[in-house]
């Protein structure tokens, strides 16, 4: 389970770190969330905890397990393909 400690020392541009059970302080382990994360180009940046239960909404599963080749497909045209509550 990768901890905030286990982040590349270095970042990359346009890449989200999460880290699993950990709600963003130091000395605290939830198992409950994770903390997401940005490379700036010099240091990690703190973006939010999330509830690791809440948020994922699966288009593929939600289409009959539809294969789609990107994920302009699979979202669909003006979002189409995920429900109105799940946006």
């Amino acid at each position: 389970m990768p901890t905030y400690a286990s982040l590349p020392s270095t970042g990359s541009a346009n890449t989200i770190y999460r880290v699993s059970n950990y709600n963003g302080s130091t000395s605290q382990v939830d198992a409950s969330v994770y903390s997401e994360y940005a490379w700036d180009g010099n240091d990690y940046v703190f973006l939010r905890i999330s509830d690791s239960t809440s948020e994922v909404f699966d288009i593929s599963v939600y289409k009959n397990n539809t294969a789609f080749a990107n994920l302009s497909e699979a979202l669909g045209n003006n979002g189409v393909n995920v429900p109105v509550e799940a946006r």
